[in-house]
Formats: structure tokens, C-alpha cells, sequence
């Protein structure tokens, strides 16, 4: 598949030409990010999961991944039935043996990561750890991303010398969205505080919107390991009645 430009991007950034894209930072095309017995890095590996995942999406009902209809309270089903599917698709992934769920790894003072899936060769050392992969649904692709995501994974993998990439998905609608919502942006403890008022604005593409914002903070911050992978919706479904 080509590589393009991404409309709007930091030239930092690519994308692959797919229905399911993902982006990543260029550095990464240049780099073995894990020289051991796995030779696993994240460019390979967040293509190998796009394509398996745009199959493992292809059923889903209108609204699922590009409204708020299935992230409400009663209803909370997008993160939960697609982190399932993420454990499918890992499952069926060559060097996977096991895949960990809700992974809690620390390692003490502070350092800790817990990534929604964790795809292992085996069970007898850290080494063995292919991959990381979180899932972020329409409540939670928000500023959080960076900090809570990815500044994470990064010091983790700092404090213990840990190669296995880290992918995140996403599936912000690229397109406008009117019932789209922001939340989190009321305390100043909160995610999104400094959006507060821009309700609007997310809501005209709430993909470009944060994808806007990830590429700049990506730019500040050494994204070896990391990839991203965005579906991008040809169109957005209707308004789901809840």
C-alpha cells in the first residue's frame, strides 16, 4: 500500500492509503524497534492489526464507533465489544501465544502501565511481550491520549528497557457529528479543560479535531515504539435513536 501525505498533518506524520488507516510517526520507518528474536516493530505491526481489524468491524451496527449511541450509561458497549475483537484479532496473530487482558505492569515508585490488551509469546519474562494495544472508543479519544496513553507506555518502557511497540485505536468519525460530545471539560483536573467552550468546533470532524492536536503533541515527544491506528469512516452513520 502507498504511503500519502495526511491532509492537514505535520509532515511528521504518514498515513496508509486503507479504508482502516493508521498513522504513525516518521521515525519510525527508519528504525528496528525491537532487534531481538521477535523482530516485531510498530510500522509492521499497526498495518498487520488495521487490516485484520477492518474485517473484525465490517458488522458492526450504524452508530457504534461514530456516535455516542453505544457509549451511554445502560449502554456502554463500543470499548467493551471492540477491546473483544482487539483480543481476537491478537489471537490470531503470528509470535501470539496468549494475550493478556486489562495488563497491569508495574514495576514499583510510581512507573506503572496497564494497557487494555497485551499479546506475549509466553509467560516466563518480560522479553516475551510482543505487544502493547489500548483502545480508545468515543468517550475517551480525547486529550487524554498523549499523557494517559502515550506518556505512559514511554516511561514504562523507559524504566525497563521494554521494546515491544505500543499501538492505540481509535474511531473518530471523520466528518460532522451534531450529537457529538465533550466530555471531561468542567474541572480543572479534568482531560479536556483547556477545550472547554469548543464543543462546536469537535463536533464539525471530531477526527481531524483530535488528530489536530495529537500531531502536535506527538512532534514534542520521541514516538519510538508508537503507532496509531484511526479508521477512517467513508461516511457517518445517521442519528441513533437511544
Amino acid at each position: 500500500m502507498a504511503m500519502r501525505s495526511c491532509v492537514g498533518c505535520a509532515n511528521a506524520f504518514v498515513m496508509i492509503s486503507s479504508p482502516l488507516t493508521w498513522v504513525r510517526h516518521i521515525r519510525l520507518a527508519a528504525v528496528a524497534i525491537n532487534d531481538g528474536v521477535y523482530g516485531v516493530n510498530a510500522s509492521e505491526v499497526g498495518d498487520e492489526i488495521a487490516w485484520r481489524l477492518e474485517a473484525a468491524l465490517a458488522d458492526m451496527p450504524p452508530g457504534f464507533h461514530d456516535s455516542f449511541a453505544f457509549t451511554q450509561t445502560g449502554r456502554n458497549l463500543t470499548h467493551p465489544v471492540t477491546w473483544g475483537l482487539l483480543a481476537r484479532v491478537l489471537w490470531e496473530m503470528p509470535r501470539i501465544s496468549r494475550v493478556a487482558i486489562d495488563c497491569r505492569l508495574n514495576l514499583g515508585g510510581g512507573t506503572k502501565f496497564q494497557p487494555d490488551l497485551a499479546g506475549l509469546a509466553g509467560l516466563d519474562a518480560r522479553d516475551e511481550m510482543v505487544l502493547f494495544v489500548d483502545y480508545e472508543s468515543p468517550n475517551s479519544s480525547d486529550a487524554r491520549v498523549p499523557v494517559k496513553d502515550v506518556d505512559t507506555y514511554l516511561a514504562w518502557s523507559r524504566a525497563c528497557g521494554s521494546k515491544a511497540p505500543y499501538i492505540v485505536v481509535t474511531t473518530l468519525p471523520n466528518c460532522r457529528v451534531d450529537g457529538w460530545e465533550l466530555r471531561y471539560a468542567t474541572s480543572t483536573d479534568h482531560w479536556n479543560v483547556a477545550f472547554r467552550g469548543r464543543r462546536d468546533e469537535v463536533r464539525r470532524n471530531p477526527c481531524s479535531f483530535w488528530y489536530a492536536f495529537y500531531h502536535a503533541e506527538f512532534a514534542k515527544r520521541e514516538m519510538r515504539n508508537v503507532a496509531l491506528i484511526q479508521h477512517q469512516w467513508q461516511e457517518c452513520s445517521p442519528p441513533v435513536s437511544h
